[in-house]
């Protein structure tokens, strides 16, 4: 056999093999690098696009996120990477919703599209009178589908799409979010604003006729999910979170303890584990089905549209704003958005020292302003106002490692932007850390 080892050796080869190595080494180190990076917490994979409206994601790999001017992004390896799907679409994308890798369908503005391709390219299917604007788009199976949007516009369709029924709802409400749980039990949410209230439709015959549900409740209502039949949660805002064991029959609410923040999207993977995410940067996460809240760290202050999760680990949060050009996200967990490592039969220990966002944010004179500690250190944490001036000095002096919390309360101060800043020098080492963040009084 002929020897490939002068072709190997010859120096122009050599410089190929060596080159392509490092390519491949650089390659994945930078995933090593975003993989570890992922094992807590949340983390950005991608800025600087429009603002982001609804995420999916179909298994750990596959997913689509849809936005303003026509942004349709799809990633096939778990959002590390993100390409356009379709260069011809222009209008707001509002909702998007795929039953497996090939089938799917979405709303621009008052479009319904389709694709059956993995979103490679889209069919217009239908569109609505009047072009309201629809905001939400739901399939149980390749047949049976509805899309809701503004002026109590309801539409289903028994063959994938073909065709599109609009049913009335006898309501005067802007709907925002439809949930189903097969082809014939579903709800929606909305504002229903000649009344003033929050407005729950309920089906049980596929959307055919719907039903009023007693809310409760006289606040914006943007985002409806449901487990099965029985057991369900309604988001708004502000600070509304509605839970019902009974498939609506009853909704209780509780209050989350964010203040003025409204949420937008919520997403469980059972009847205890669940996500919701919302106005500036805000996410919670639950362990009892909705009893108890913690706040987890996004690391932004952007509004957060969307969350999704195919796991209790893995997920996947899209927002942006609409006032500010290519502020679209999208944020990445792999361990259910924790911050902290925990062994069992122990006290939860920070990995490394961080200041969290407070809440809620914005504020009416009372807020929380939480830190971890990861060594015994010497804190300070100053409050400055937007010319630098010291206003106040919420903590100081040696605090052991572990999660902190305090409540910082002024009654004197006016509206408008103020910073804390953060420091802490750990006793042993004489390390320091700082971090500022930015926190917003309104009165």
């Amino acid at each position: 056999m002929k020897s490939f080892l002068p072709f190997l050796m010859h120096p122009l080869n050599v410089y190929k093999l060596n080159n392509s190595l490092i390519k491949i080494f650089v390659y994945l180190t930078v995933i090593f690098m975003q993989i570890n990076y992922a094992q807590e917490g949340w983390y950005e994979q991608l800025g600087d696009t429009k603002n982001l409206n609804c995420i999916q994601f179909i298994d750990n790999n596959i997913g689509w996120t849809v936005g303003d001017g026509g942004t349709i992004l799809n990633s096939n390896d778990g959002g590390m990477t993100w390409e356009q799907s379709n260069g011809e679409i222009n209008g707001d994308c509002n909702s998007v919703f795929f039953l497996n890798d090939e089938m799917g369908w979405m709303t621009e503005y008052g479009w319904i599209l389709s694709t059956v391709d993995g979103g490679n390219s889209w069919a217009y299917q239908y569109k609505v009178d009047f072009s309201p604007l629809l905001f939400s788009i739901f399939f149980t199976d390749s047949d049976h589908g509805w899309v809701i949007g503004m002026y109590s516009y309801i539409m289903r369709t028994v063959d994938g799409g073909n065709t599109w029924t609009e049913e009335q709802s006898g309501s005067n409400t802007n709907f925002t979010s439809v949930f189903f749980v097969d082809s014939t039990t579903g709800w929606i949410v909305g504002n229903d604003f000649s009344a003033d209230e929050g407005m729950i439709l309920h089906t049980i015959d596929g959307g055919i006729n719907w039903t009023s549900q007693i809310s409760g409740c006289n606040l914006t209502l943007n985002s409806v999910y449901f487990i099965n039949r029985e057991i369900g949660w309604v988001f708004g805002g502000p600070d509304t979170l509605l839970k019902t064991t009974n498939g609506g029959e009853d909704w209780n609410k509780n209050e989350i303890g964010l203040g003025w923040s409204y949420f937008n999207s919520a997403c469980f993977i059972d009847e205890n584990i669940g996500w919701a995410v919302g106005d500036f940067g805000n996410v919670i996460h639950t362990l009892d089905g909705g009893e108890n809240w913690s706040y987890q760290e996004s690391g932004i202050t952007n509004r957060l549209n969307s969350v999704c999760f195919i796991d209790e680990n893995n997920g996947w949060i899209a927002g942006g704003s609409l006032s500010e050009p290519n502020s679209g996200i999208i944020l990445k967990t792999t361990n259910g958005g924790l911050t902290y490592i925990e062994e069992e039969g122990q006290e939860t220990i920070p990995i490394d020292f961080a200041l969290l966002q407070n809440y809620p944010n914005p504020f009416n004179s009372t807020t929380n302003i939480s830190y971890t500690l990861s060594r015994k250190s010497n804190v300070l944490i100053t409050i400055y106002d937007l010319m630098g001036k010291i206003i106040n000095v919420a903590a100081s002096g040696i605090r052991k490692e572990g999660e902190h919390n305090i409540v910082w309360e002024n009654d004197n101060l006016a509206s408008g932007i103020y910073f804390y800043r953060f420091e802490a020098t750990t006793v042993e080492e004489q390390n320091t850390f700082v971090s500022t963040k930015k926190m917003i009084l309104l009165k």
